[in-house]
């Protein structure tokens, strides 16, 4: 065989599998267990979780297809393909438990009574296979509840409260929860001051709208007066000047909440002055 002739089948080899790699890379075929995702806004943090979906095809799920107390030498991926994660754009609590904002390998540990759920700071590997408890953030033991036949894995969320929402996986005949807890007030005014620094800033109404926030929620009236008085030096009117008058009457200050709503009262359109009057009345 020449030189000549190696060099052609080598280089004929070289591009088939260039060819092959393409395949690979860009034909979509259906998965077998599909992707899916779900996403729950807890105040203004989102909550998202990334899985795919097995099904149950008439196997027995818990104890053969995921095996029991199977955590050495890894856990069950909580899904299936690549790895299950979730993400929280803001610190949470996970059933009283602190855990920083980001993104996390989500594993379970199985048993016939109690499942350990992990939190584990490497997200990109590929399911179980590369999992080291070293790298885990929290792990948190639960006690799995029946529930109705559910085909395929579920992830979801219910229970949503202002502060809080349960987040679920539902498979087969079993069902475990995990309670989400965020502290709104703080990260909601954590996210008005640093939105203050940009467009919203250059406005009385950006000032005022955060400054209603902490009325209507009861929280940081202090904070909540300062950024109304940088409204009213920007432009004052009736809206800002009912916003400080309210403050000041939650704050005790009646005497002075009566002399700014007065001033509101007189620069109101009428359709909004009977209602002013209305607050003046209650005080």
């Amino acid at each position: 065989m020449t030189k000549k002739t190696v060099f052609t089948i080598c280089a004929s080899l070289i591009l088939f599998m260039a060819f092959q790699s393409l395949q690979a890379q860009f034909l979509t075929l259906p998965q077998t267990s599909p992707k899916a995702s779900v996403i729950q806004r807890i105040g203004i943090t989102d909550v998202k979780i990334i899985y795919h979906r097995p099904g149950v095809k008439g196997r027995k799920i818990w104890g053969e297809l995921v095996p029991f107390n199977e955590g050495k030498p890894r856990p069950w991926r909580a899904g299936a393909n690549e790895n299950t994660t979730i993400s929280f754009c803001h610190d949470v609590k996970i059933d009283g438990h602190a855990l920083p904002a980001g993104t996390y390998g989500f594993h379970i540990i199985p048993s016939e009574t109690d499942w350990i759920l992990i939190f584990n700071k490497n997200h990109t590997s590929f399911g179980s296979y590369f999992y080291k408890p070293d790298e885990d953030a929290l792990r948190i033991t639960v006690t799995p509840a029946e529930a109705p036949f559910q085909e395929r894995l579920l992830y979801g969320f219910d229970e949503l409260t202002d502060n809080s929402a349960n987040a679920f996986l539902h498979w087969e005949k079993l069902k475990v929860s995990l309670k989400l807890e965020v502290d709104v007030h703080e990260i909601t005014i954590a996210n008005i001051e640093n939105e203050l620094r940009g467009g919203f800033g250059f406005f009385w109404w950006g000032y005022n709208n955060a400054a209603g926030y902490c009325l209507s929620s009861e929280t940081h009236y202090d904070q909540a007066l300062e950024w109304v008085d940088q409204s009213i030096s920007m432009e004052k009117n009736f809206r800002n000047l009912t916003t400080k008058g309210q403050l000041l009457a939650k704050k005790g200050e009646i005497a002075q909440a009566k002399q700014v709503l007065k001033e509101a009262l007189d620069m109101a359109p009428e359709r909004m002055q009977k209602r002013i009057q209305q607050m003046i009345d209650k005080l």
